[in-house]
């Protein structure tokens, strides 16, 4: 009795690592395809008609490029189940890039719609704060006349504050010939120092985050921003 309870252990470990050892086999490896509409707007914000001609890139070793129609639709065929990047650029235009998008392939395709704009031409200078009845308001001269123009300001804590490196934003909207606006101060407490940037923005850029830095990206900023003002929060 006992040698054959002896075999009975053996015979139950044998099956419990013959168990443990089976892994089942990797998932397989799709293609799928990626489209999506790209739409273009103007520096005013105003939605082109035409959407043709955007270079839509897959970045890596292997890259893929095409370019859209003139509806803005474009297609990228056969991509491998993975991780990708991917770049939409046109001439005159401000690039945008999806990082960071999860692909897994098979018959349903990946839908990515995006919007590009032409930078702005709005900008301030000779950029002033002042205190006006509790509120911190931005003084300045700027480039466009007739139309509403879209500034975004970036608030610091600091001389270094910029489009990247910024505690808070915000939108303005204003038209005319001179910059007056309210700029919102509610997250600092009354006697902080702060430090504003403002540059134009086309209507309608919301912005997308670069997922390596953390960064929210404006592509349709001008490239050149205000002087950099400080005042004390009242």
């Amino acid at each position: 009795m006992k040698n054959l309870g002896v075999l009975f252990l053996l015979s139950l470990g044998l099956l419990f690592n013959s168990c443990k050892k089976e892994v089942g086999p990797a998932g397989p490896d799709h293609t799928g395809n990626i489209i999506g509409f790209v739409t273009l707007y103007n520096s005013n914000g105003d939605k082109l008609n035409n959407g043709k001609g955007v270079e839509v890139s897959i970045d890596g070793n292997n890259p893929i490029s095409v370019n859209t129609d003139s509806l803005g639709k474009y297609q990228l065929d056969n991509i491998k189940t993975g991780v990708y990047d991917l770049t939409f650029s046109k001439d005159s235009f401000s690039s945008y890039k999806r990082i960071g998008l999860q692909f897994i392939g098979g018959t349903d395709p990946v839908i990515s719609n995006v919007s590009l704009y032409v930078p702005s031409k709005n900008a301030v200078s000779n950029l002033t704060l002042a205190v006006v009845n509790s509120q911190v308001r931005a003084y300045g001269n700027i480039g466009h006349i007739g139309y509403y123009g879209y500034y975004r300001y970036f608030i610091g804590l600091g001389a270094s504050v910029s489009n990247t490196n910024y505690y808070s934003t915000g939108v303005l909207n204003l038209s005319g010939t001179t910059f007056n606006a309210f700029i919102n101060t509610d997250l600092y407490p009354s006697g902080s120092s702060i430090f504003i940037l403002i540059y134009g923005i086309t209507s309608g850029d919301a912005g997308y985050q670069d997922i390596t830095t953390g960064d929210i990206i404006y592509p349709s900023l001008n490239t050149v921003g205000s002087n950099v003002a400080n005042i004390v929060v009242p």
